[in-house]
């Protein structure tokens, strides 16, 4: 076993908090203060003032949704190593969490604190069922960015765009 001493602390072995903690939380913090808010809605209005394709658009917010989700369930797993709180709830006030995230992560957090770190197959089935269903809340994020899908006819995908919420 490895163990590790912080700042003339005793000996603990080391954990997740002690290899990751300081750059998952200093890169989130970069994240949400430069990507999310204000890129998020700049990008949107970049669609809106004709400088990107809506495409481009759509598909750069999908894609840094997901690695934003996954960035936070990076820093959760390295704060939880060590009891300490959510990493977005001392970031609640910062308008990418008050305005964006913390709706997407607040049920996302609630089915993982509700669910065994390895689970049995068939809860297992039940947590991703239970995740699944948290995607509402990107959805009405998206929403709250201007962004709102539509089924048309032939089962096509519509997209609308509106001003973002800032």
């Amino acid at each position: 076993m490895i163990q590790i001493s912080v700042d003339g602390s005793d000996p603990h072995p080391v954990n997740l908090e002690d290899v990751f903690a300081d750059s998952y939380r200093s890169f989130l913090l970069d994240v949400l203060q430069s990507t999310i808010y204000p890129g998020w809605p700049d990008l949107v209005q970049s669609y809106q003032h004709y400088e990107i394709e809506l495409s481009d658009m759509s598909s750069r917010l999908v894609t840094e949704t997901g690695y934003v989700l996954n960035l936070i369930a990076h820093a959760d797993a390295t704060a939880h190593a060590t009891d300490k709180p959510p990493v977005l709830t001392n970031l609640a006030d910062r308008p990418a969490v008050d305005l964006y995230l913390g709706n997407v992560w607040r049920p996302i957090r609630h089915v993982i604190d509700g669910s065994r770190n390895v689970p049995s197959l068939a809860e297992f089935a039940d947590v991703d069922k239970a995740l699944q269903a948290c995607g509402k809340g990107i959805v009405d994020m998206w929403s709250s960015l201007g962004v709102r899908g539509h089924r048309i006819s032939d089962d096509q995908l519509y997209l609308s765009v509106n001003e973002p919420v800032r």
